[in-house]
């Protein structure tokens, strides 16, 4: 579904990313682990052309992305659930949700089919409905970021940082909701700071090491690796 060759990034002088290659599979669970600083979140944002970047490559099913908009990213069918959530404070929750659906915002057959996914999958967002985003809790608006992303119908899911600054039972909460959308066919990549836990929950990942993919494999693998424990898991 989305295969990068040789991409680079730069913000100003420093260069974030180094010749990454990668590749996602239709329906596939991937992870992209890493210390702070490593790359992560500038890889998703190079994905949705929120920064600048080169590649020998870079297609989503097929087609090339490198010179596309954001905009025109999402209409493909790619959304992303951006670090430390960035839902828009002063609107209601239904408000929120509805901007996720711009694009299909003519459509409102559509839309409204969308809104009950979402707050199928996630009851708190139907009760919160009419509150200002700004007034939930962390765990909450992590919740309404992702389901704010899937009002845009993506075929692939993009999560940066899901468990930042989250109590442990929510990060569990929102894994099991990934991976019931996993289930049902939803292609997703979650860049993500605990590493044991995504290990454990993804098919595959990438360890990003200043700028760089320093090992690649199945998940369950890179979680027995003894570099990986050394590095990323306390040992």
């Amino acid at each position: 579904m989305l295969r990068i060759s040789g991409l680079e990034s730069r913000y100003g002088g420093i260069i974030a990313l180094k010749g990454v290659d990668l590749e996602v599979r239709a329906g596939e669970l991937v992870t992209i682990i890493g210390a702070n600083g490593a790359g992560k979140s500038t890889l998703l944002k190079a994905v949705m052309g929120l920064v600048r970047r080169e590649a020998r490559a870079m297609t989503f099913e097929g087609r090339d992305i490198r010179g596309l908009s954001p905009l025109e990213i999402v209409r493909l069918g790619v959304a992303l659930v951006p670090e430390g959530r960035q839902v828009f404070g002063p609107m209601t929750v239904a408000d929120n949700l509805t901007m996720g659906a711009y694009l299909d915002r003519g459509r409102r057959a559509v839309v409204r089919e969308r809104l009950e996914s979402v707050c199928a999958l996630f009851p708190v967002l139907r009760e919160r409905s009419r509150q200002l985003a700004e007034s939930l809790s962390g765990g909450e608006q992590q919740m309404l970021a992702i389901a704010r992303a899937l009002m845009a119908g993506p075929k692939l899911l993009l999560v940066d940082e899901l468990s930042l600054g989250l109590a442990p039972v929510v990060v569990h909460e929102l894994y099991r909701k990934l991976m019931a959308l996993h289930r049902q066919g939803m292609t997703i990549v979650i860049v993500e700071q605990n590493a044991r836990l995504a290990l454990r929950a993804c098919d595959r990942a990438y360890v990003l090491a200043t700028g760089v993919v320093a090992m690649e494999g199945r998940a369950r693998d890179l979680l027995e690796n003894e570099a990986v424990r050394k590095a990323y898991l306390g040992g």
